[in-house]
């Protein structure tokens, strides 16, 4: 992904025991609706590969890094957990 501004915005898929925990972001955070739309679409596209998540999964960007970061590391996104969970599975409907 490119702006005017020239820098890349490097997105790289992480795991652990099969399942996809996240994605590295490199270069730089999106700076427009555009490019954020863009970024979440690559990352839907690898999410949606079939056995990288077992069920639908709610992501959420962190401007955390790894222990050891690769020079450029500006943050994560994250597995946070199932969209559908027993606590809200059988909540009422109003």
């Amino acid at each position: 992904m490119e702006t005017g501004s020239g820098r890349a915005i490097e997105v790289a898929p992480f795991h652990s025991h099969g399942a996809l925990k996240g994605f590295v972001i490199s270069g730089r955070w999106p700076d427009t609706t555009k490019e954020w739309a863009q970024l979440l679409m690559v990352a839907v596209r690898v999410a949606s590969l079939p056995g990288l998540l077992d069920t639908t999964t709610v992501f959420g960007a962190r401007e955390d890094v790894p222990d050891t970061p690769v020079p450029g590391t500006v943050g994560l996104v994250l597995a946070e957990g199932p969209v559908a969970t027993s606590l809200n599975i059988n909540r009422p409907r109003c």
